[in-house]
């Protein structure tokens, strides 16, 4: 199980590390070949160093206390001018999300998935914190850094839960 997909996991606890600019754009470059309806790619991204802006993104709600700890936030936004194919955004964004999330594993970083969308409150809630006054909609907080401890890989695979047709 050495594959990075095996090895994703959600970290939550990060080492007091800053996350190089290079590695960064990598996973930026990673998002951005996720597959996307229609070639819609409606996905924006605002990368947040800042500690201040993150401990504020945090506020989010309960679900968005690792990023206290984190040393970068990367929030994933929708662009509804670039749509194309309007209803199949959500899902544009969560390839762009699991892209990152993986070639973070790949270079020795973690993260978590913080969802926003659909939820009102913490859409305009992170809108607020990072100035956006645009139509761009708040889809995903990813928290991202140097896993504190070790990650443990994990097989989740339930013949309970597949059908087959053959």
């Amino acid at each position: 199980m050495k594959n990075i997909v095996f090895r994703r996991r959600s970290v939550r606890t990060y080492q007091d590390e800053e996350v190089p600019k290079d590695v960064i754009e990598s996973l930026l470059r990673a998002a951005m070949q996720a597959p996307s309806a229609h070639n819609q790619q409606p996905w924006h991204y605002v990368v947040v160093r800042k500690k201040e802006v993150i401990e504020e993104l945090a506020e989010a709600g309960p679900h968005a206390v690792m990023l206290k700890n984190s040393p970068l936030a990367i929030v994933l936004l929708a662009d509804p001018d670039e749509f194309v194919m309007e209803h199949f955004w959500p899902q544009d964004l969560a390839a762009s999300a699991t892209t990152l999330l993986l070639q973070a594993v790949d270079q020795g970083y973690g993260g978590c998935w913080i969802g926003v969308y659909p939820e009102e409150d913490k859409m305009e809630h992170a809108k607020t914190v990072l100035g956006i006054k645009s139509d761009l909609i708040p889809f995903a907080i990813l928290s991202l850094g140097k896993p504190r401890k070790e990650v443990i890989p994990r097989d989740c695979y339930d013949e309970g839960k597949i059908q087959w047709i053959e």
